[in-house]
């Protein structure tokens, strides 16, 4: 039974080729529609922005002539030409609200903006409008239509059609500079005076056409550059331009202007309507590489179905073969099923005598790894399996050891005995006492090894961590010794001077005892410190909470440090307190503030400020502490919160102390279930931040 079961399987697996190539033919399938829909798409982008671009374009010839109208004063007359500019803007507006609502967008903004164009000219009556309404209006929604469809190319995933639609963008907005010039100069030259505001407006619209035009230029390919040369080119663009510079120039003289309205707009409009030819040749081109794309991939499809097709064919003419041959070697397999279930008799055995099991191949990569192993590692079987033990080596885990066990179990064929420090998934270490058996055949060569732990990381972390204090309690007994002798003999040595003296003067008695005191107060301090301390790790410590004003509790604080700061020249500003309270132990957070002030102005230059100030967000209150003074290196920033890493820096006289008092304020802070942060720049100061949770109601 167990025979045919393997030959089923092994039938099945036979067949998992040609599923493979089925699967491998509908994703180069799927892969090739995808880029067809992404082209037919790039085609609707492509659509859309010549669909506004002419918009833009009509919009910019009703305005020149809609301004030319109102500044001839003919409101009477009608005028041939801007009855066919409107309607004109009304057909390529249809057009566009037409591609629109066919496309049933979400985002109803530039639909929307269509139907307010359209209805607000409909209803518009120039009689009642000024040239400047005019302007205004049609630039407006101009630079509202062109500013969509910038953001058209960003929808693009075809970089040459990305950047020929980038280029519309640049030679849309050119027009539009020049538009606007157009209509400003019909005015001037109408009324025969330029105003300030008219002359930025050509200034400035000139400097955007030039600037569109360079970038337009340097986007699109060199042949449709070559192009370009040829359509923009002639004797109107020439006058346009002459005309525009004299405009400028005789601006500033106050000459009267000579040019011929009817003129000047004519020039302008076939300069723009060349501009408008190169815009419909870049359609066209657009048009047609798009075309030529889609026709590639229909060809590509058509490509793929028969060379599948044929594929598919010979694939399974081959599987049948195989097949055939599976069926012919069943004795041989039988024989193998047979040296299998002896192997899983030993497994079997090597899984009874532990808890953590784990089993390799020849090269060590994992092939099974059992319950235990997952839970202690914290990966998944399906994350160990096809790995090898590299996954949980700990770097701490010596390469002599790897290659003592592998000279034992690959090469001796022997057993390997030893303990192991091994890494959790979560970076995390455990140990394990640890046998790796090497199994063999019948003929004594390596099948795989299986690996049998226990763990022993309690006993481990029990050993270190007996280490560990007895360091500690080392390096805590000759800090304290070093720092209580400094004060202790400055106390003794100047009270046996006073003592030995008589006839000492007065001034010399007072400095003496001055030194005593200062010493005395740094050994209480001193004390106090390791008292908080100890306190504080013994869980000793607690809170007396009570709301607090913070304005009067910054205020009264300062007072406490104002000599020191005095000395020094220094300024403290404070910000941002006014009627703010906040819940907390009123004695032990001034404490914090205290230490972190007085090490400000320790470590501050000569007349600098020390900033302290107030601000919240959504959970804490922030209170920060700014210096102007030394600043922390990357390293003494690294040991600013450890117990005495300050007396460990020896001769730095920028960190000399009891390296207790921001371990303590820490602590205080945590306490309040906060914590302090600290941003810091060598040499130029650095910033305690405390925040303290806020406790709502």
């Amino acid at each position: 039974m167990n025979f045919l079961n393997i030959r089923y399987k092994l039938l099945f697996l036979s067949i998992i080729p040609t599923l493979l190539t089925l699967l491998l033919f509908f994703m180069i399938l799927s892969q090739s529609l995808s880029e067809k829909n992404n082209f037919e798409l790039t085609k609707g982008y492509i659509l859309e922005s010549i669909a506004i671009s002419k918009i833009v374009h009509a919009m910019q010839t009703e305005r020149g002539l809609s301004s030319g109208f109102l500044a001839k004063n003919e409101l009477d007359k009608q005028d041939t030409n801007l009855l066919l500019a409107r309607d004109a803007l009304n057909k390529a507006l249809d057009n566009a609200k037409y591609i629109y609502k066919k496309k049933q967008l979400k985002d109803k903004t530039i639909l929307n903006l269509l139907n307010e164009i359209d209805v607000t000219r409909k209803n518009m009556d120039l009689k009642t409008k000024s040239i400047a309404y005019i302007k205004d209006y049609y630039s407006q929604k101009i630079e509202l239509l062109l500013s969509y469809v910038a953001t058209i190319p960003t929808f693009m995933n075809d970089k040459e059609s990305r950047n020929f639609v980038q280029a519309l963008v640049y030679l849309s907005s050119a027009k539009e500079s020049l538009g606007i010039i157009r209509a400003t100069l019909n005015k001037v030259f109408i009324e025969n005076k330029i105003l300030i505001d008219d002359y930025s407006t050509i200034k400035g619209s000139l400097k955007n056409y030039n600037h569109n035009i360079d970038a337009f230029k340097s986007t699109i390919t060199e042949d449709f550059l070559k192009e370009f040369e040829e359509i923009f080119k002639g004797k109107n663009i020439d006058n346009t331009f002459a005309i525009i510079d004299d405009s400028l120039a005789n601006s500033k003289n106050n000459i009267d202007f000579a040019t011929n309205p009817d003129y000047w707009f004519e020039q302008a409009s076939q300069t723009i309507n060349l501009l408008n030819s190169v815009e419909n040749a870049l359609f066209h081109e657009i048009g047609n590489i798009i075309d030529e794309k889609l026709n590639s991939i229909f060809y590509k499809l058509a490509l793929i179905v028969i060379l599948s097709t044929i594929g598919i064919i010979a694939l399974i003419s081959i599987t049948f073969s195989f097949v055939k041959n599976i069926l012919t070697s069943t004795n041989k397999l039988n024989e193998e099923f047979s040296n299998s279930k002896s192997l899983l008799e030993q497994y079997k055995s090597s899984v009874d005598r532990s808890f953590i099991v784990s089993k390799t191949d020849k090269k060590g990569v994992i092939t099974y790894a059992n319950d235990e192993f997952c839970k202690i590692s914290g990966y998944s079987r399906d994350e160990l399996i096809g790995k090898s033990h590299n996954i949980i080596r700990h770097p701490d885990t010596e390469m002599a050891i790897f290659k003592e066990l592998w000279h034992t179990i690959r090469d001796k064929k022997e057993p390997w005995f030893g303990e192991i420090k091994n890494l959790k998934k979560d970076k995390s270490s455990y140990w394990t006492k640890a046998v790796i058996n090497p199994i063999l055949d019948s003929n004594q060569n390596i099948i795989e090894y299986i690996g049998i732990r226990t763990d022993i990381t309690e006993l481990e972390n029990a050993m270190i961590a007996a280490l560990s204090a007895e360091k500690a309690k080392s390096t805590f007994l000759a800090t304290m010794s070093h720092e209580l002798r400094t004060p202790l003999n400055a106390v003794i040595g100047f009270s046996q001077i006073l003592m030995a003296k008589d006839d000492m003067p007065k001034e010399k008695i007072r400095t003496f005892v001055e030194k005593i005191n200062i010493s005395g107060k740094h050994l209480l301090n001193l004390v106090n410190n390791i008292l908080d301390f100890s306190k504080i790790e013994s869980g000793r410590m607690n809170l007396n909470k009570r709301e607090i004003l913070l304005e009067n509790f910054i205020n009264e604080t300062i007072l406490l440090v104002e000599n020191e700061a005095l000395k020094k020249d220094i300024e403290i500003i404070k910000k941002g307190f006014f009627e703010i309270s906040l819940s907390a132990d009123e004695q032990l957070l001034k404490q914090v503030i205290l230490n972190i002030l007085s090490n400000a102005i320790k470590f501050s230059n000569q007349n600098s400020a020390i900033n302290i100030s107030y601000k919240n967000d959504e959970e804490n209150h922030i209170i920060s502490i700014c210096d102007e003074g030394v600043g922390l290196s990357q390293e003494q920033l690294e040991k600013l919160f450890k117990p005495f890493s300050q007396v460990q820096e020896h001769q730095n006289t920028a960190l000399k102390g009891t390296g207790l008092g921001l371990v303590i304020s820490q602590k205080i802070v945590e306490l309040h279930n906060g914590n302090i942060e600290v941003k810091t720049q060598s040499g130029k100061g650095s910033c305690f931040y405390i925040s303290i949770p806020i406790i709502k109601a």
